[in-house]
C-alpha cells in the first residue's frame, strides 16, 4: 500500500467527516404557538422548544392541560391562561419573565 502523505491524509479525513457531518440527522426545532380552547387533553412538552401563546388560552371543564417539567412558555401580558378544567404543571420552579 502507498504512504499518503500527511496533507493528503488531512484531506480525505476531513472529506470523511463531512459527509458524516451533513448525514447525521438534524432535529429542526419551531415554536408551538397555541391559542382559544384547548379541545382535548393536551400536553405541553420540554421537547417542542418554546411553547407561544398567542392569544387567551382557555382549559375547559373537562379537559387537562399538563406542562412538563422544563417546557418553556411564552405570552404577551395581555394574553391570559384560563382554567376551567385542570392544570398540571410538572415543575419545581417558575421563571417569570
Amino acid at each position: 500500500m502507498a504512504k499518503m502523505s500527511k496533507n493528503t491524509l488531512l484531506i480525505v479525513s476531513l472529506f470523511l467527516l463531512s459527509i458524516f457531518i451533513l448525514r447525521a440527522p438534524h432535529k429542526v426545532f419551531a415554536d408551538v404557538t397555541h391559542c382559544g380552547t384547548i379541545a382535548a387533553n393536551e400536553t405541553w412538552a420540554a421537547a417542542d422548544n418554546v411553547h407561544v401563546m398567542t392569544c387567551d388560552v382557555t382549559v375547559p371543564a373537562g379537559v387537562t392541560l399538563t406542562i412538563e417539567e422544563g417546557a418553556i412558555v411564552k405570552a404577551q401580558a395581555d394574553d391570559s391562561l384560563i382554567i376551567n378544567g385542570k392544570l398540571i404543571a410538572k415543575t419545581s420552579t417558575f421563571n417569570l419573565l
